[in-house]
């Protein structure tokens, strides 16, 4: 079967001359498929097991071997995948509570004898539980990842390191694998570094095998779904390639209003929804859980903490970490500090732990720390890479109070209104009116729908015209002009609280005095012509009206 993309005729290798291309490139294949095992990082399995450290391998085959009555040399590892755990329970059930924590570990699938089995790990081997029998061995190369797993990368990348000069586009290479991948995350690789693959090539059987990203999985089918670690395979470049990267892609943002700043981050990692800690304030790769009273640690954190830019400069190194650079920044036109180090094991970090902080000026004896810290199974050169330009693209917009009436009726879309909730802050009350995401039959606003906000000398019911009388002084008004308060389609109310009653310091009552076909209109009483602030947030889509509490 002649090499795809190749013509017949006499190449020679090393002096020694021989007939046709594919001859030629199975010994080329050989030789740097050998030089590729000498490669391998010590201590890790070959081929199936390429990710698989040595002895976990051995402590899963000998728990197999006594389940099956079998010999340890008569178990196969036929499937490795790493994997992030999201918690301590490395996703077996258990009885008692799981330690919340991100654990990076394998899912291993292990044949003995006819049956097959699966067993949950961490990285390390200490910990190797039984998760499951009886699986079919034809359906082992194509079972999901188990509840609780997410995919880990394993040597960094993009899930496949590659060895070899990868051709430019148009181009034909001849590289290796190092490490057990799959022809997807081959094709990943390669477009990181420029190269759009249009064909992966491997000789098997005396025959070639071919992989064409994007292909039915028909025209794949005879490619494997793994390739072993050390193979050598053959690529060529479509015209045109995929550039290098030049940096994080960060498509996502997010905003804590509280502590007043939007920041970008990855748009395929996951970040905190503020029930338990502030939101906006936790990075990573992986979905997590945050639990009251717990520590999580994640790959890049964000929050301002009640202390002076020297004082925490300073306590950046010290009893629990030991301080290898500092240099000077500007964050956001605030001045700032970056610093490196490396924990001592004194704190709630292991020993040689790296950190990468910014410490951003905000005053008012008020700093944003904004980190990274390396964990097992990301590469950490990457989640730095992501914190600098995290860094970047930060923005500090802590809003300020005034009494300017505000005015944004011109958008386009409706609303639907399916909670008002208020609380106290420290400085302020907060009144929030949160949206449906979606509903039957509406073409809904892309964000906040259209509202104004104004202090008037009155209110009315629309419709009965009767004078509204809350509670204080004075009376903040909250129209939304093109918002519904219940279904359009049934009738039913969509929000349960109309009227709320507050002994708070500013907030006094708020009441919905208008629900009329598209038009929702509300009124907050006072004791004060306060000033006030507005923040407007998504995943779900709010607006949320701060109102200062007069100093004291």
């Amino acid at each position: 079967m002649p090499s795809p993309g190749w013509s017949g005729g006499r190449t020679a290798l090393g002096g020694a001359w021989t007939r046709g291309p594919a001859a030629l490139l199975a010994v080329a294949l050989a030789a740097v498929a050998a030089l590729a095992l000498l490669l391998l990082p010590p201590g890790e399995a070959r081929g199936q097991e390429t990710t698989l450290p040595v002895g976990i391998a051995a402590a899963v085959r000998a728990d197999a071997a006594e389940r099956a009555v079998v010999d340890a040399d008569e178990v196969a590892i036929v499937r490795s995948e790493a994997v992030t755990w999201n918690d301590g329970c490395l996703g077996v059930p258990t009885q008692g509570a799981c330690t919340l924590a991100l654990v990076p570990g394998f899912v291993v699938w292990a044949q003995a004898g006819g049956p097959v089995y699966r067993y949950h790990t961490d990285d390390t081997g200490n910990t190797v539980l039984f998760a499951a029998s009886g699986i079919p061995p034809s359906a082992v190369a194509g079972a999901p990842l188990p509840g609780g797993a997410t995919p880990r990368e394993v040597n960094g990348g993009g899930g496949a390191t590659i060895v070899g000069e990868v051709p430019s586009s148009g181009g034909v290479g001849l590289l290796v694998s190092p490490q057990a991948a799959s022809p997807s995350a081959l094709v990943t690789a390669l477009a990181a570094q420029g190269c759009t693959a249009q064909t992966i090539s491997i000789t098997q059987g005396g025959g070639w095998r071919v992989y064409v990203p994007g292909a039915p999985a028909f025209v794949n089918a005879a490619f494997p779904a793994t390739l072993d670690a050390g193979s050598a395979f053959l690529v060529r470049c479509a015209t045109g390639g995929t550039p290098p990267p030049s940096g994080p892609d960060l498509s996502a943002e997010c905003t804590n209003p509280d502590a007043g700043y939007t920041v970008s981050y990855p748009g395929a990692w996951h970040t905190n929804t503020g029930e338990v800690v502030p939101e906006c304030g936790l990075f990573h790769p992986a979905p997590f859980q945050v639990m009251p009273a717990t520590e999580v640690f994640v790959a890049v954190s964000i929050g301002v903490e009640p202390i002076s830019f020297a004082a925490a400069v300073e306590g950046a190194s010290g009893e629990f970490a030991d301080l290898i650079s500092q240099q000077s920044a500007t964050v956001a036109d605030h001045a700032a500090v970056r610093v490196e180090t490396r924990s001592t094991g004194g704190g709630l970090l292991e020993a040689g732990v790296l950190r990468t902080q910014y410490y951003v000026d905000l005053g008012n004896s008020q700093t944003l720390v904004a980190a990274a810290t390396q964990l097992q199974g990301l590469n950490f050169s990457q989640t730095v890479a992501v914190l600098d330009a995290m860094a970047a693209s930060l923005s500090l917009q802590q809003a300020a109070f005034n009494l300017t009436a505000v005015d944004e009726t011109g958008r386009d879309g409706n609303g639907v209104l399916v909670d008002a909730r208020v609380g106290e802050h420290d400085g302020y009350d907060r009144l929030v009116f949160e949206f449906a995401s979606t509903w039957p039959g509406l073409e809904l606003a892309q964000g906040v729908p259209s509202y104004a906000i104004e202090y008037v000398a009155g209110a009315s019911e629309c419709g009965s015209g009767f004078t509204v009388d809350p509670q204080g002084s004075e009376i903040l008004q909250v129209t939304f002009p093109d918002s519904y308060v219940y279904d359009p389609n049934t009738g039913e109310a969509t929000i349960d609280t109309l009227e709320i009653t507050q002994d708070f310091q500013v907030i006094l009552e708020v009441e919905e005095i208008c629900g009329f076909e598209a038009q929702s209109i509300w009124v907050v009483g006072t004791d004060a012509e306060q000033p006030f602030r507005i923040f407007e947030l998504s995943n779900p889509t709010r607006l949320v009206i701060d109102i200062a509490i007069p100093s004291s």
